[in-house]
């Protein structure tokens, strides 16, 4: 691993380095990082000779606390982290309308899955998905879903069959009202999976190159 100050130092957070001095050894930091004892050992002279951290040391390992300046990378860190998952905000992104397998009329079919999408995203569904293909630059945007605090719909069982869970985000696609549903199991990479209660494909012409998606994402902070 490369040395990244601001990584180390929330691992030493994480380990009370924030508020108080911790006993520490080169090997417990090692296996910590996944890395050799001799490139843990580099790391704290490093820390310390740039000022991150303060550093006692012992006959058995160091005993070490952040530093002021330590302490201002973190929150400089937090706040960039803050910046973009601590407030909620509009994803806008473009997608070409694509042909699906037919399977979302029975999945939406499903009580377990209508009452939900009732109950949270306060529509009834339309039985069928309308599914737009992004480009691989755009792709990425469905992990960034999939990870986010979305609005849950839960898995549930119907006869002998379980169904997944899923989170879904409310959205406008070309100003109509929906909600991109991401799948807890799903063989769709680079495809947003989106219903509302009106027939989208019916509004929308297939092969639109500019479908235009405004997704809400919440804060995840």
């Amino acid at each position: 691993m490369t040395y990244e100050p601001a990584r180390l130092l929330m691992g030493l957070a994480k380990k009370g380095g924030l508020e108080k001095y911790i006993d520490i050894t080169t090997g417990d930091l090692s296996k910590d990082l996944g890395c050799s004892q001799q490139t843990a050992s580099i790391y704290l002279v490093r820390l310390t000779s740039e000022g991150y951290i303060d550093r006692i040391m012992k006959s058995s390992g160091s005993r070490l606390r952040m530093t002021e300046k330590g302490l201002d990378l973190l929150m400089r860190m937090y706040a960039d982290l803050h910046s973009m998952f601590g407030k909620e905000r509009m994803i806008k992104i473009k997608g070409q309308v694509a042909s699906g397998l037919g399977e979302g009329a029975y999945y939406l079919s499903q009580k377990g899955y209508i009452d939900q999408i009732k109950e949270k995203l306060g529509f009834d569904p339309y039985p069928g998905t309308f599914n737009v293909l992004l480009s691989q630059q755009d792709s990425p945007v469905i992990e960034l879903l999939r990870r986010g605090a979305g609005i849950d719909i839960g898995s549930f069982t119907n006869g002998d069959r379980t169904f997944g869970g899923c989170i879904c985000y409310k959205c406008l696609i070309e100003g109509h009202p929906g909600a991109v549903m991401i799948p807890a199991r799903t063989i769709h990479k680079n495809t947003l999976e989106i219903i509302s209660d009106v027939r989208l494909r019916s509004l929308i012409e297939e092969g639109n190159a500019g479908v235009e998606i405004d997704i809400d994402y919440p804060s995840s902070l």
